[in-house]
């Protein structure tokens, strides 16, 4: 049996989370205390394997699988989807990835194929997820420049955000990694000379990309030369960035400034002090004040 608990209970002695939305009454929420489903309108959680620290929670829903960065040595391990409802399953360790920092999952080969692709230090591990026996098989390792700081799946190809630079490498496809910031580009070049971190990025179209670093915003295109004059300038240092389209989320120490991508106009600012994104496309939040609270944001203008 998995044990319930009260929801502000468990969330109160929370310091560590990451969370992904399974439908519009069940979070998936990883914490210091391991893997729960929180049912928002039951008030309720239920625990789901053993106790061992969660560091990062990824939903691949094409697979019903769920997969997780747990443990003293930041293994991966995937979780049936089945075990969310409370279920008694097994899970999947992949022993490759001892001291992993994080995890990204997509579609490939025009969505027959889902990768998981787990970051370490300079270099990528990645999987394809299958129905065999372990439900994964490693098909390829990628050397990144610098520590890896951010990944996406886009169009097929791996982004990845380090120090002062993003590249694209191919996943199941032949091909050379392309930087999206090109070197003959130098009115790009202030980014690789102040050594700025590389917080995400956008995929705007098949032409154009936004790479937001800590100290600034650029539009590019494909082949990584300036797209747009303009940039997006930060009120205050970030600590993270989420696009939910089409609106940017840019959190700092004391508010959440909102932007339009493609207008690049500044929409609004949230004023919350040290509330932090536990999702990718930041609609699930945790505000760490006297109370820890989980924040949900809804565009109003989504009709969702």
């Amino acid at each position: 049996m998995c044990p319930k608990r009260r929801m502000t209970a468990r969330c109160r002695s929370s310091k560590h989370q990451s969370a992904s939305i399974l439908d519009h009454e069940r979070i998936a929420l990883g914490n210091e205390e391991g893997l729960f489903v929180v049912h928002v309108t039951k008030d309720e959680i239920i625990r789901v394997g053993d106790n061992k620290k969660v560091h990062q929670v990824e939903l691949i829903p094409h697979e019903q699988l769920i997969a997780v960065i747990s443990g003293r040595n930041r293994h991966v391990r995937l979780y049936p989807t089945a075990s969310l409802d409370g279920r008694e399953t097994e899970f999947f360790k992949l022993p490759e990835t001892k001291g992993c920092q994080g995890i990204v999952s997509g579609q490939v080969r025009h969505g027959a194929l889902t990768c998981l692709c787990v970051s370490m230090k300079r270099q990528v591990l990645c999987y394809e997820l299958n129905q065999s026996k372990t439900r994964h098989k490693k098909i390829k390792e990628i050397q990144v420049p610098g520590n890896v700081q951010w990944m996406a799946i886009f169009s097929e190809r791996l982004c990845v955000g380090y120090q002062s630079g993003f590249i694209r490498y191919p996943l199941h496809a032949e091909g050379s990694p392309a930087s999206l910031l090109h070197a003959d580009d130098h009115t790009l070049s202030f980014i690789t000379q102040q050594a700025t971190d590389a917080i995400c990025a956008v995929e705007i179209s098949s032409k154009e990309y936004l790479l937001c670093f800590s100290s600034v915003g650029v539009y590019v295109d494909c082949q990584g030369r300036r797209s747009r004059q303009q940039e997006l300038m930060w009120p205050a240092v970030p600590s993270a960035c989420c696009y939910n389209a089409p609106y940017l989320s840019v959190y700092s120490e004391g508010a959440v400034d909102v932007y339009d991508i493609n207008s690049m106009e500044w929409i609004q600012t949230i004023p919350l002090k040290k509330v932090r994104p536990l999702n990718v496309e930041g609609s699930l939040n945790l505000l760490g004040l006297e109370t820890i609270r989980l924040i949900y944001f809804k565009n109003k203008m989504a009709g969702e």
